[in-house]
């Protein structure tokens, strides 16, 4: 498994350089040479530092920091494992709101938090990162790249990125902030509840339990479950989140170094069992990943959208010596049916990839899909009075004061007339598609083909059921 393999890797790395050090040395005074993957080192050293004698000024950690790097990016894909000087930590200042990791070894935009400064510059997952103030990051560790994103909040930093489905590069100039964690909540369509959180850690979990709550109060046909960019959490908050729809069967199965797959099962409750469609894209990682592939393991939920990243892992940081540490994948995820999620990511049921609008209209798109998770008018601020909370609930009249999980939004019925007739002149079930949806959101509407796709998939799902009820 490529999981063992890595944590040889890792803890073999110290003994081949100390050993590729006394090699070089050695080969240095004319000695013979040694038939072992040491050598190769000293060799190769003895020839980098002839061809660059600069390479000679750096420090032996700098050297091991590199090699050590070099093999983990052969072993963790993602770039999540890495080394770095103690004294050089993680320390967790606001930085854009985009997740970056390694793809192939390259740097890119995995997911980009919703509602953010980072949403409304232009930047998109998959997106490739060259550039972080005018600094080249191509070949730099995930957490080096860190560091160059951190900063003071309300400070920007000018990233230059290029991608590939547009073939153009883009500068934008982005806000660094502390991305807290949202949840929102509305009705849409001929009452499908749409649920969206951006992150899946304890916080956004609870958040979710409480829109899924009021959602629920309106009775819908079917919920959404918006995942797209949906990223962080433990196992812990993937369980719990997974146990808002399952009760009392198994969620994900971790795989440690040296132990049996130990398997992590929601909590026997009373769950949802309303209809769910999950919405996955690139994005989509960690613990949401978690929950998509429960879901759909159980056929609770069909799958829709692209496939997720493949960043369901956990990391641990293990002390080399007083001065330097190692973050190290130490666990992998593994969905209920076996299969692997780290690095192959979650396939949907139905196959939906979201094609970019040009620059210009992406920004207008993306603010008119935050006044749809408020409930405002694609037109206006004016927020709408919503009924998916207690009765008689209204939207809060800040886009900040939703955005830290203080309201729920929900379009009013004006989507959907009462009269309409669902079945044909023959008795059947007439299909109705996305016509009468989202009118108040005509971008949303034309662009984001994977939400009006799920929204029909519920409502359909529900005509046809009707329909069978009234035949009985």
């Amino acid at each position: 498994m490529r999981f063992q393999s890595a944590a040889t890797a890792a803890v073999l790395v110290a003994a081949l350089l100390a050993s590729g050090r006394t090699a070089h040395a050695a080969s240095a005074t004319g000695a013979a040479p040694v038939s072992s993957s040491s050598a190769l080192i000293a060799a190769a050293l003895k020839s980098i530092e002839a061809q660059f004698p600069q390479a000679s000024r750096l420090s032996p950690d700098k050297v091991a920091h590199a090699a050590i790097n070099g093999i983990l990016k052969e072993i963790d894909p993602s770039g999540s494992s890495f080394s770095y000087a103690a004294a050089d930590g993680q320390k967790g200042k606001p930085t854009p709101g985009f997740l970056v990791r390694l793809v192939d070894g390259v740097p890119t935009v995995v997911s980009v938090f919703a509602h953010t400064d980072a949403y409304y510059k232009e930047l998109a997952p998959g997106d490739i990162l060259l550039k972080v103030a005018d600094l080249t990051v191509v070949g730099k560790t995930v957490h080096d790249i860190a560091k160059l994103l951190e900063g003071e909040a309300g400070t920007s930093v000018k990233l230059t990125v290029y991608r590939k489905s547009a073939l153009k590069f883009l500068e934008v100039s982005v806000k660094r902030e502390t991305v807290a964690s949202a949840a929102y909540a509305r009705s849409v369509g001929r009452n499908v509840a749409f649920l969206t959180v951006n992150a899946l850690d304890s916080k956004g979990v609870e958040l979710l339990r409480g829109r899924l709550d009021e959602a629920l109060k309106d009775k819908p046909i079917g919920i959404v479950l918006d995942l797209r960019s949906t990223a962080g959490g433990t196992v812990e908050d993937a369980v719990a989140a997974a146990g808002l729809f399952l009760s009392d069967v198994p969620v994900v199965k971790v795989q440690s170094q040296g132990s049996p797959p130990t398997e992590r099962s929601a909590p026997k409750s009373a769950p949802s069992t309303v209809p769910l469609v999950v919405i996955c894209d690139f994005g989509t990682t960690g613990a949401a990943e978690i929950v998509a592939s429960a879901l759909q393991d159980d056929k609770r939920a069909v799958v829709i959208g692209e496939k997720s990243f493949g960043l369901a892992s956990a990391q641990s940081a293990v002390n080399l010596d007083p001065q330097n540490l190692l973050q190290l994948t130490t666990a992998l995820y593994v969905s209920p049916s076996g299969r692997e999620i780290w690095a192959e990511g979650v396939k949907p049921d139905i196959v939906m990839k979201l094609e970019l609008p040009a620059a210009d209209q992406l920004v207008k798109l993306r603010k008119e899909f935050t006044r749809f998770c408020l409930g405002e008018k694609a037109a206006g601020k004016t927020p709408e009075t919503t009924s998916a909370g207690a009765a008689g609930a209204t939207t809060s009249t800040t886009a900040s004061a939703a955005a830290t999980g203080e309201t729920t939004a929900s379009e009013p019925d004006e989507d959907h007339p009462e009269d309409e007739d669902e079945a044909g002149p023959d008795g059947k079930p007439k299909i109705k598609t996305s016509d009468g949806i989202l009118e108040e959101y005509k971008l949303v509407k034309q662009f984001d083909t994977q939400l009006v796709r799920a929204i029909n998939i519920l409502i359909s799902a529900n005509i046809f059921y009707e329909y069978g009820q009234r035949q009985r």
